[in-house]
């Protein structure tokens, strides 16, 4: 008995453990009005004291439902994200290398089957795509090839 308990124990560490902290107090901000860059923020108290977000948190809905985990440093979207349903399914999963999506980003239908694959380089279209009915038939598939390998 005394296993089972202390394992709940350590469950419920590890599960509360990883979910990430809200992104609420997030916002989106040019740093300078003469380049086109725009950060994500983390709102401390005023313009002046806002810092550039390094970190990664989490969007709820309001039922409490995870719908997204974003990971960035220094303001630019900056490691794995990936998008849920409502009812707890992902919808997309990929990576972004400072604000650049990089590798192979994968999207789902609401029932999880796989929609699309793609594939980025530092944010340039590579490799075959290939996007999915819901039944699974391949409905297109597209090569990009990488502008200076042309």
């Amino acid at each position: 008995m005394k296993f089972n308990f202390f394992s709940l124990i350590i469950i419920c560490i590890v599960v509360t453990g990883c979910s990430p902290d809200p992104c609420g107090d997030l916002y989106l901000r040019k740093p300078n009005p003469y380049l086109e860059e725009t950060l994500t923020y983390l709102k401390l108290g005023d313009r002046d004291t806002d810092q550039p977000y390094t970190g990664r948190c989490g969007n709820y809905s309001q039922k409490g439902n995870l719908l997204s985990i974003q990971q960035y440093q220094d303001g630019v979207d900056h490691g794995k994200w990936v998008f849920y349903y409502e009812n707890g399914k992902v919808e997309t999963q990929g990576k972004f290398e400072m604000g650049d999506r990089d590798g192979k980003w994968e999207y789902y239908y609401e029932n999880g089957a796989p929609q699309q694959i793609s594939y980025y380089n530092m944010g340039e279209r590579v490799k075959e795509w290939i996007r999915f009915s819901e039944q699974g038939d391949t409905l297109w598939t597209e090569k990009y090839v990488k502008k200076n390998d042309e």
